[in-house]
């Protein structure tokens, strides 16, 4: 599960691959709900707060490199230390109740406050994740390349 991702082993992509495109929106609808429906064995509070599909949050040339699914776990919760390495250990989610000050977990961004260091003002609507590069070389004036997904904030 790495940091949340979840990639399908799907025909045509992975060498090995056993999901057919036709399964795959399937297995999406499914999971997502499997996943939603995850309780905590002791407090029985849910785990996952949030399941976004591929198709829904990426777009671009490089969408095929994106995982088909990214799980946003609930406030309290978080992937194994060793999942994040690439291991599968028993119980891949974990209470966390350490004190969070920066972590490569498998948060749902929307239960983080987020910080953009910067004094100025956030021009029109809420900020995408996509608009931080575009941001960042616009800030540094660096050209923004045409094909680049998002915008700059400020």
């Amino acid at each position: 599960m790495g940091l949340g991702q979840i990639y399908f082993n799907l025909q045509g992509r992975e060498g090995e691959g056993i999901v057919s495109r036709d399964e795959y929106t399937r297995l999406a609808e499914q999971l997502s709900k499997d996943l939603l429906e995850l309780r905590d064995p002791t407090s029985h509070t849910r785990i996952v707060r949030a399941v976004y599909k591929r198709d829904d949050v990426y777009s671009g040339p490089f969408l095929g490199n994106a995982a088909d699914l990214q799980v946003g776990l609930e406030d309290g919760y978080r992937v194994s230390w060793q999942t994040t390495l690439g291991g599968s250990p028993p119980g891949i989610v974990y209470p966390n109740m350490k004190k969070w000050s920066g972590d490569h977990a498998a948060y749902d961004y929307w239960t983080i406050a987020g910080v953009l260091v910067s004094s100025r003002k956030i021009e029109g609507g809420a900020p995408r994740m996509m608009d931080v590069a575009p941001t960042v070389l616009k800030y540094f004036g660096v050209a923004i390349p045409n094909d680049i997904d998002g915008k700059p904030l400020f």
